[in-house]
């Protein structure tokens, strides 16, 4: 399998829609996402530097400007 680098062209934010299997990954920077699928359902493992931080969407406060990253 070829190695794929994937970019958006444009500078504004942006959605890229890709499609993963059972234990295969996406590395987005420094950080790697890996779909594990069970009884339960998807789950997403996140390995990441320490620095970075991971906030689940439906827990981000309102009242603050969302990150750009």
């Amino acid at each position: 399998m070829t190695r794929e680098t994937l970019r958006l062209k444009s500078k504004r934010r942006g959605r890229l829609v890709i499609t993963r299997k059972h234990m295969q990954s996406v590395d987005i920077g420094s950080t790697r996402v890996t779909l594990i699928q069970d009884k339960d359902g998807i789950k997403l493992a996140i390995e990441a530097p320490k620095h970075v931080h991971i906030l689940r969407t439906e827990l981000k406060k309102h009242d603050k400007p969302a990150s750009p990253y």
